[in-house]
């Protein structure tokens, strides 16, 4: 017997929410000692990306804390980042990150040059881990966003494709993109 549009929206969001569990348990637990949670997320993220171009020129292998980091590394604008950037855009290797983009997403921003940001393999878990979150709070406390459609939309409006100097992909092929091998996939299709 086939199932009905409405069954198979329905079991996709069963499928989802058995899958998520993993994830908002462990987002659960890094609730409980937030401090601790992301001194531990930036010693992590440090000691991946020290040997990059990036993380050479601001000495992650020597940060020890937060604090440290703060003076370090300061907050910067995107002018400030644009050399950064365009390196990662022309040279070969590890310049922002230990891991190279794989695309750079243009910013619809508001001025008159788009930003080009880098979008790794980590960055798109770390997305896909906030948006399973989201999406499976929202179930939760609103079972019936599973019955009927929905629409969701994560870059700027597509482009004419480009490719960068070291031939990396500017913008992305479709939002789809930003959800590759993740449980949210299948709710997307």
């Amino acid at each position: 017997m086939m199932q009905s549009g409405e069954e198979v929206k329905r079991a996709l969001w069963r499928s989802f929410m058995d899958s998520a569990h993993a994830t908002l348990d462990h987002w659960q637990s890094l609730f409980e000692q937030p401090e601790q949670a992301q001194q531990r997320l930036l010693m992590r993220m440090l000691s991946a990306n020290r040997d990059c171009a990036f993380g050479q020129a601001h000495d992650f292998f020597g940060i020890r804390d937060a604090e440290e980091f703060r003076k370090r590394v300061p907050i910067h604008t995107y002018a400030q980042l644009q050399p950064w950037i365009e390196r990662a855009q022309q040279e070969q290797g590890p310049i922002l990150t230990a891991s190279p983009p794989l695309f750079f997403e243009r910013s619809s921003g508001n001025s008159a040059l788009q930003k080009h940001i880098p979008y790794t393999q980590e960055f798109l878990g770390q997305l896909q881990g906030s948006l399973t979150v989201w999406l499976a709070d929202m179930y939760r406390q609103v079972p019936e966003v599973s019955h009927g459609s929905g629409y969701w939309s994560m870059s700027p409006p597509l482009q004419q494709p480009a490719m960068t100097a070291n031939g990396i992909p500017i913008g992305s092929v479709s939002d789809l993109q930003y959800l590759q091998g993740s449980a949210i996939a299948g709710l997307a299709g």
